[in-house]
């Protein structure tokens, strides 16, 4: 398992990438081609994407603001699913948010998402929030989620 971290993912990334991310965004998240290239554009983002044998199967992204990041997306491929590829990104990507200084880490979830907030607790996540209504098809509430790296 290989995990490639980049701080500018727009020039980094390789057109097959960028359609992996691109299709997972959509049919995932409902993010939007012009939507996911304006979050790897923006100079805050950064990725991790993991790997297996030459098979990208996963990535993460979020955004760095001073001390604090926001974590926009953190997805595994259908396929690679409950397989502990999620620790293994999830670990790395705080790891590199912790080498740049980053002190908290926000993330917003489904209230559905069980397995998710089951992983995001592993790592010491914190609901601090509900947003009543907040996603739409389905309609659900969701959490707002807090990892301190002091």
């Amino acid at each position: 398992m290989e995990l490639y971290y980049y701080q500018d993912g727009k020039a980094q990334l390789s057109e097959r990438e960028k359609e992996f991310i691109y299709q997972n965004n959509l049919s995932i998240l409902n993010w939007s081609i012009n939507l996911t290239d304006s979050d790897l554009a923006n100079p805050l983002s950064r990725i991790v994407l993991l790997y297996s044998e030459n098979t990208l199967m996963g990535y993460c992204g979020w955004q760095e603001v001073l001390d604090e990041a926001s974590i926009n997306y953190i997805v595994i491929g259908q396929a690679f699913r409950s397989c502990g590829y999620g620790s293994a990104l999830l670990e790395k990507s705080i790891n590199c948010m912790r080498s740049t200084g980053i002190k908290f880490i926000h993330l917003e979830v489904r209230e559905s998402n069980q397995s998710a907030i089951c992983l995001y607790k592993k790592f010491g996540f914190k609901r601090i929030l509900t947003r009543p209504n907040y996603y739409h098809q389905p309609l659900e509430s969701g959490y707002i989620m807090q990892l301190k790296l002091l």
